[in-house]
C-alpha cells in the first residue's frame, strides 16, 4: 500500500495542497461515498494517493529546476574562468606574432620616410633600431590591454546569452578580429608621432642597431669545388665611388650594406641562371676596377675536431637583441668574429661585453664558441685566468645554426661584422673561425689591413696535411696554432707558412654557454691569447703601425721548432715585451 502523507507535511515539502484543490477531489468521489460499503476508509486511501502522487510530481519538478540553477551558476563561473584564461594566453600569443610583424613594418617604413632625406647612414639604422625598440614595447602593452578588455567583455556577453558551447571555436577568430582593429589604431598613433621620436634619436651618439629584418631561410649548397655557399646567391664588394653602377649590373638585389668606414658597398644578389660567376667577375671588375665578386662561403668555428665538437651540445638564443651605445673606446679593446655571447654566464657577468648580431637569416644564433673565447679574454670565476683583465669585448655575432644543427657563418655576414668593429674604433679582430678562400673576404681583409687594423685567426684543426684555411691564410693575417702546457704542437692543427705565432690551445678551461666550465681544445682557443698580448702591446705604444708591433712580438717569441721559422710554430711562442711567455688560463 502507497504511503500516506499528511497535507502539512506536503506544505512543509514546498507543495502546494490548496482547499481548492482538495475540494475537487472531494467532489469527484462524492458519489462513491453513498454507493460503496466502506467508502469512508476507500476515500481516505484515494486521497492520501492523490496526494502522494501530486507531492511527488511537484518535488520532482522544483529539484530540477533548482538543479538546473545550481549547475547554470557553476558551468557559468567555470566557463569564465576557463575563457579569460584562454583570452589571456592567446591574446599575449597573438599580439607578440601579429602586432610584432605589422608594427615592425610600418615603424620602418614610416621612420624611413621620414629621416632619409636629412640624415646620415648610420644614423638611419640607429633610428630603426631605437624607435623599433622603444615603440614595439610600447604598442604591445597598449593593444594587449585593449585587446583583453574588449575580449573579455564580447565573451562575457556571449556566455550570458547561452553560446558558453560555441566559445571554443570562436574564440581564435574573436581575438584575431579585435587584435587586427586595434593594431590599425595604434599603428595610426604611432605614425603621427615618429618624426618627434626620430628627431630625438638623431642626437644620439652612436647607437648601435639590429642587423636587417629577419626573415630569410638559409639554404645550403656547394660551389663547382664542393665547398659550402648559400643556394643561388652572389656576393659583390664594390668601391664606394663605383657605387651609382651597380643599379645597371641588372642584378636582384637581396641585401645591401654601405660600408662607409671600409670605403665599400657590399651586395648579396640572386646569382643570374645564365651568367658565368667567372665571367661576371670579370665583367664588372672591368666596369668598376676593384669590384670583387665570388659566392657566399660558409665558415665554421673550430675549438675542437668535427667529431669531438658535435657532442658539446649548442645552447641557442633567438635572434639576438643590440646593445645600448657603448661608452668611449677603453685602452684595451678585441673584437671578436665569432658565435653570440652568453654574457649572463657567472663568469662573464661583470665583464665589460658589447655584442651586435649580424646574421640575416631566420634561425637559431649558438652561444657556445663565443661564450667560450670571451671568456678566455675577460671571463672571471672557476679556474679561468682572463688574457684581457680589465679589457672590453666587442663581440659581433655571425654564426647561426644551419639545416643540420651546426654552427655556420657566411663571408658576407663576416665582412659586414668587420665594418662594425672599425666603426668601433677596434683594432685587434680575433677570428677563431675558418673556411674556404673568398674574394670578397679577402678584399675586405686587405681593407681592414691597410687602416692599421690587425686580424688575429686561428690556422684551422685539419691536421699537419691539410690545406690553408683562410682568413689566417691571407696576407698580413696573424695565423695561430696550438700547444699544450709541455710546448708541444696540437696534433690536429694545419700548418704552413701561414702560422705566425704559437699559444695555449690545448685543455684550456673556458666557459660554457649553459653554465659551469669545461677544458677546451684546439687553434681558435689559442688565437684569443695572441688578440689579448697583441691589444696590450697598442695600449702601450698609442700610435704605433700594426706591423711594427708584429715585427717586435716575432723577435721576442719563444722559438720552438727550427730556428727562427717553420711551417709547425711559426715565429714560436708569443711572448709580451713587458713580461715573460704567456701561460694556459689554469
Amino acid at each position: 500500500m502507497p504511503n500516506r502523507r499528511d497535507p502539512r507535511r506536503a506544505a512543509r515539502a514546498g507543495v502546494d495542497i490548496t482547499p481548492m484543490r482538495l475540494g475537487g477531489v472531494v467532489a469527484v468521489v462524492a458519489g462513491v461515498l453513498f454507493a460503496l460499503p466502506g467508502a469512508g476508509q476507500l476515500l481516505d486511501q484515494t486521497i492520501g494517493d492523490i496526494v502522494d502522487q501530486d507531492v511527488a510530481d511537484q518535488v520532482e519538478e522544483d529539484v530540477a529546476a533548482a538543479v538546473e540553477d545550481v549547475v547554470q551558476q557553476q558551468v557559468e563561473s567555470s566557463v569564465a574562468q576557463q575563457v579569460e584564461q584562454q583570452v589571456a594566453s592567446t591574446v599575449q600569443q597573438t599580439v607578440e606574432s601579429s602586432v610584432a610583424q605589422q608594427v615592425e613594418q610600418a615603424i620602418a617604413n614610416t621612420v624611413e620616410q621620414t629621416v632619409e632625406s636629412g640624415v646620415t647612414g648610420q644614423i638611419e639604422q640607429a633610428v630603426t633600431g631605437a624607435v623599433q625598440q622603444t615603440l614595439e614595447s610600447e604598442v604591445v602593452n597598449a593593444v594587449q590591454q585593449q585587446v583583453e578588455s574588449s575580449v573579455v567583455g564580447t565573451i562575457a556577453a556571449q556566455v550570458e546569452s547561452g553560446v558558453a558551447g560555441q566559445i571554443g571555436e570562436q574564440l581564435l577568430d574573436t581575438v584575431q578580429d579585435t587584435v587586427q582593429g586595434e593594431i590599425g589604431d595604434v599603428v595610426n598613433e604611432i605614425g603621427n608621432g615618429v618624426r618627434d621620436v626620430a628627431q630625438g634619436v638623431q642626437n644620439a651618439a652612436g647607437v648601435d642597431n639590429p642587423a636587417a629584418e629577419r626573415s630569410e631561410t638559409f639554404v645550403a649548397d656547394v660551389d663547382p669545388l664542393g665547398r659550402g655557399i648559400e643556394r643561388e646567391t652572389w656576393i659583390i664588394l664594390v668601391p664606394a665611388e663605383h657605387a651609382a653602377r651597380i643599379a645597371t649590373w641588372g642584378f636582384t638585389i637581396r641585401e645591401r650594406q654601405d660600408l662607409a668606414t671600409l670605403n665599400r658597398v657590399l651586395l648579396r644578389v640572386a646569382a643570374p641562371e645564365n651568367r658565368d660567376i667567372a665571367q661576371a667577375a670579370l665583367e664588372l671588375a672591368l666596369d668598376a676596377p676593384g669590384t670583387q665578386v665570388d659566392f657566399n662561403h660558409v665558415y665554421r668555428p673550430g675549438a675542437e675536431p668535427a667529431v669531438a665538437r658535435a657532442a658539446t651540445g649548442m645552447p641557442a638564443i633567438a635572434n639576438a637583441t643590440p646593445p645600448r651605445p657603448a661608452p668611449a673606446l677603453p685602452a684595451l679593446a678585441v673584437g671578436v668574429v665569432d658565435t653570440a655571447v652568453a654574457s649572463e654566464h657567472e663568469a662573464l657577468r661583470n665583464a665589460d661585453i658589447v655584442q651586435h648580431d649580424f646574421v640575416p637569416f631566420a634561425a637559431e644564433r649558438p652561444t657556445a664558441h663565443g661564450t667560450a673565447v670571451a671568456s678566455i679574454l675577460v671571463g672571471e670565476g672557476g679556474k679561468l685566468r682572463p688574457q684581457l683583465t680589465g679589457g672590453r669585448v666587442y663581440a659581433a655575432s655571425v654564426f647561426f645554426a644551419d639545416e643540420d644543427g651546426n654552427d655556420a657563418s657566411t663571408a658576407a655576414s663576416i665582412t659586414v661584422a668587420t665594418e662594425w668593429l672599425v666603426t668601433q674604433g677596434v683594432s685587434v679582430i680575433n677570428m677563431s673561425l675558418a673556411g674556404p678562400p673568398n674574394r670578397v673576404l679577402e678584399a675586405t681583409i686587405a681593407a681592414l689591413t691597410e687602416r692599421g687594423a690587425i686580424v688575429v685567426a686561428a690556422v684551422g684543426n685539419n691536421g699537419p696535411n691539410g690545406a690553408p684555411l683562410y682568413p689566417a691564410a691571407y696576407a698580413n693575417v696573424v695565423g695561430v696554432t696550438a700547444i699544450d702546457s709541455a710546448h708541444r704542437i696540437y696534433r690536429y692543427a694545419n700548418r704552413g707558412p701561414h702560422v705566425v705565432f704559437a699559444a695555449p690551445g690545448v685543455g684550456i678551461p673556458a666557459a660554457r654557454s649553459g653554465g659551469g666550465y669545461r677544458e677546451q681544445t684546439g687553434t681558435s682557443i689559442a688565437a684569443p691569447h695572441v688578440a689579448a698580448v697583441i691589444a696590450r702591446m697598442c695600449s702601450t705604444r698609442v700610435g704605433a703601425p700594426a706591423a711594427e708591433i708584429v715585427v717586435d712580438l716575432k723577435s721576442h717569441a719563444v722559438d720552438l721548432g727550427a730556428k727562427d721559422f717553420d711551417n709547425t710554430f711559426g715565429f714560436g711562442l708569443i711572448t709580451p715585451l713587458e713580461t715573460g711567455p704567456i701561460t694556459a688560463s689554469r
